[in-house]
Formats: C-alpha cells, structure tokens, sequence
C-alpha cells in the first residue's frame, strides 16, 4: 500500500462556515500524522448539484492498521463541468493508488457513476 505524504490546507480557505459540523478550531485539534502504511485508500466524492452549484467534494481517505481513518488530501474544486471535476477525481486515485471511488448518492449516483466511468473506464466506483 502507498505511503502517505503531508496533507495540505483546503483550497476553500481557513474559515469557519456557518452551519458546519466541525469548526477549523475542532479540525487542526484532531490533525495527527497518518501512519506510514495504509490498509486501504479510498476517493469520496461529492458531487455538485448543478454548474453554477457548490463545489465538487473530493477527499481522500485512509484506513489505517489501527483501525483508525484519515483524511489525506483535500483535492475538491468549483467551477469545473462534470467531466472536469471527474477527470480530478480519477487523477486523484491515480496519485494515491486508491482502491476505490466512492460517490454521494443523493445527488444522482447512476449519472455521477456514469461521468466518472466515461474518464476513466477502470475507475473502481462504488455507489
């Protein structure tokens, strides 16, 4: 499994967002260093409702030996068409050997499944 490297700040600022579960306080509290070997890597995405919508949530997530999960890399982005962010999102698995894509359902999992597999037929995509 690959080892992990530093993880870095969101490109969405270091602000707390009204209504957010967990405040920037509560998450640079729990920042710990992610083990040197993962079990299993994994890509969460999020997608955006529409074009003019949020951004695409793209995580990357860990589990490690532990049991315990990390957050890896924050590789979300706006203003980018469906292919766009789900050329992010399988650039991103590349990157990270993830052993698998997993996608928000609620925001038309069958279509964010089938973007994503027009970019890269191979992506390991759970819905």
């Amino acid at each position: 499994m690959r080892a992990c490297s530093s993880t870095k700040l969101s490109p969405f600022g270091n602000r707390n967002v009204e209504g957010a579960l967990w405040t920037r306080a509560l998450i640079q509290a729990c920042r710990a260093a992610a083990p040197e070997t993962l079990k299993r890597i994994l890509i969460g995405v999020d997608p955006p409702a529409s074009a003019d919508g949020d951004a695409c949530g793209i995580v990357i997530c860990g589990l490690g030996a532990n049991g315990l999960g990390y957050v890896l890399d924050d590789r979300s982005v706006r203003g980018l068409s469906p292919e766009g962010w789900a050329r992010e999102v399988a650039a991103a698995a590349v990157a990270w050997g993830a052993d698998g894509v997993v996608v928000e359902t609620n925001q038309g999992g069958e279509m964010v499944t089938s973007v994503l597999r027009s970019v890269d037929v191979a992506l390991p995509v759970r819905v």
